[in-house]
């Protein structure tokens, strides 16, 4: 595909959001369609610059390089200079983990070893969150799946639950997935990860019952 062919996909006419960017998608028909069940799907694994504009690292003035590529010292020059490798974790730096410090030892953190379990508790819990909707998109596929193969539910009921799928799974991937580091980022926003773990579980709950 050229550049010219990609022209009319503007994913961000209605916003950075979410819910903005999942209808963009979907008015696009770049979904992909389920035979079985007719559920649409859309990928969302590099919404990372998105997840973290709406953070409250953003709202401090913060961006990618203050923890990805922190001021290190030599320790044989004693020189500073800048820690190009971005593409580490935070938590195996030191450097980062120092100052990260500077506003998290407000909670109580003392130490790089704090700052890093800190993370790694939120990552396992987001882990935790995540399965459970996984759980419920389970479900609800199979109710979909079954309700289309026995003909007797209704095409109402099975497209909004083909839409609350869509829309949950949307949700709990929003951020986390990419690179084989599913639920790792979950800490360039974690208050919208979760909450948008909760808006899944209720959307999946809602389907689920209309069977």
């Amino acid at each position: 595909a050229t550049g010219e062919d990609w022209d009319w996909y503007r994913p961000f006419d209605d916003g950075f959001d979410v819910d903005s960017v999942l209808a963009r998608q979907a008015a696009s028909g770049l979904g992909s369609v389920e035979a079985s069940t007719g559920i649409v799907t859309y990928r969302t694994n590099h919404a990372e610059v998105e997840v973290f504009m709406s953070s409250t690292h953003a709202s401090l003035g913060l961006g990618c390089t203050d923890c990805h590529m922190p001021t290190v010292v030599d320790p044989e020059t004693g020189v500073s200079y800048t820690d190009h490798n971005a593409s580490g974790s935070p938590l195996e730096s030191e450097a980062a983990l120092e100052y990260c410090l500077t506003c998290h030892s407000g909670q109580g953190i003392a130490s790089t070893e704090e700052m890093a379990q800190m993370v790694r508790d939120l990552q396992t819990q987001t882990a935790a969150d995540v399965d459970v909707v996984k759980d419920k998109l389970g479900e609800l596929h199979q109710l979909i799946e079954d309700g289309v193969a026995s003909g007797e539910v209704d095409e109402e009921i099975l497209e909004q639950a083909r839409t609350a799928y869509t829309t949950a799974k949307y949700y709990s991937e929003w951020g986390l997935n990419g690179n084989g580091c599913a639920n790792v980022k979950v800490v360039h926003n974690p208050e919208l990860i979760a909450s948008l773990q909760v808006r899944a579980t209720a959307l999946l709950d809602e389907a689920i019952a209309l069977f």
